[in-house]
């Protein structure tokens, strides 16, 4: 894991303190568990007993260089791809050719009228939107109709897709390396669109403190399954019956896919499902709401998370943690 800041100082304290604190969570003593006693060891050691709190902020949604990608230091996309040539699943036979220009971004389904069409009907270039944009990264902002009160479409994030967007190998035969970020997005012209948050109030955080630039989300998909991941360090398994329609599939002949709210053996919760107690969407059946049991081993779905492994440790806290996700856009 990289951590980029400007001070090789700070770089060296958050190093300290997110290594240690996985020692102090499991009761080893810090500086010591390697038996070594140094004057250094000491003065980390003083300094994290001083710490009541650590407080980590991630967003959801957006991918590290949609927004920290020119971020100063961070290993941003100007280290990536000179190129990322993308399958056009649209193709005769699917596949068979690359996409080529940026289409044209959508907002609620329908095409964004913030950003202008080429002839052609793709995104036109900011500076000639008569000509189509190549199929490039490009900042978002640049585009007139673009300002900071405007809301841009959403992009998928949801379990199966990203797997056939990175190209896994899991769903169908790989072909390369994310090579189809664009042919499996419902919005393919935001995919390689960003921003420079640099300078925006995070950003501003960021430079004071500690950017975490190779710091991936631990489960595909979206929201929903990462915030398991992120107190549970895993998958919550669906105990009840299969509400129809639930479970997923895939046929890699037709590239038809269908990325339900059930893994394809309906083992498993991998999109957002309503909890069983409150907060829920009003008027969700009971049948569709998930069960999260974390108190009884010997009941169905039992799936400790970190405040029982801090219970068991004997760590209390002084309330109850509140977590942010970290935004990652699924391209």
């Amino acid at each position: 894991m990289k951590f980029c800041t400007t001070l090789t100082a700070r770089i060296f304290n958050a190093l300290a303190v997110l290594s240690t604190s996985i020692a102090l969570l499991t009761g080893i003593t810090p500086a010591f568990a390697d038996g070594k006693d140094t004057a250094r060891d000491q003065e980390i050691d003083s300094k994290l007993r001083r710490i009541g709190h650590i407080i980590v902020i991630y967003q959801e949604n957006w991918s590290f260089d949609s927004l920290y990608g020119q971020f100063p230091g961070a290993n941003g996309y100007a280290n990536s791809f000179d190129t990322l040539p993308q399958y056009d699943v649209n193709a005769t036979p699917p596949y068979s050719q690359l996409i080529y220009k940026t289409p044209r971004p959508l907002n609620n389904g329908v095409v964004d009228p913030n950003f202008p069409g080429s002839v052609d009907g793709n995104l036109g270039w900011w500076g000639n939107p008569s000509l189509a944009l190549p199929l490039i990264p490009y900042d978002f902002t640049i585009f007139p109709g673009v300002g900071t009160a405007s809301k841009t479409g959403d992009i998928v994030h949801r379990f199966y897709h990203e797997q056939l967007q990175i190209d896994n190998g899991l769903l169908e035969t790989k072909s390369g390396d994310v090579d189809k970020f664009v042919t499996w997005s419902d919005n393919p012209g935001l995919v390689l669109s960003y921003l420079d948050a640099t300078d925006l109030p995070e950003g501003k955080l960021a430079q004071q403190y500690t950017l975490l630039d190779q710091f991936f989300h631990s489960a595909y998909g979206g929201s929903f399954l990462n915030h398991q991941w992120l107190i549970a360090a895993a998958t919550p398994p669906w105990t009840a019956a299969i509400p129809d329609g639930w479970q997923s599939s895939y046929d890699p002949v037709a590239k038809v896919l269908k990325d339900n709210q059930l893994t394809s053996d309906g083992k498993y919760a991998v999109n957002t499902i309503q909890p069983l107690l409150a907060p829920f969407s009003p008027g969700t059946s009971t049948a569709k709401r998930l069960l999260i049991n974390n108190t009884d081993p010997s009941q169905p779905g039992y799936t400790p998370n970190i405040g029982n492994r801090l219970d068991d440790a004997g760590i209390t806290g002084g309330g109850t943690p509140a977590v942010g996700m970290m935004r990652w856009r699924t391209m």
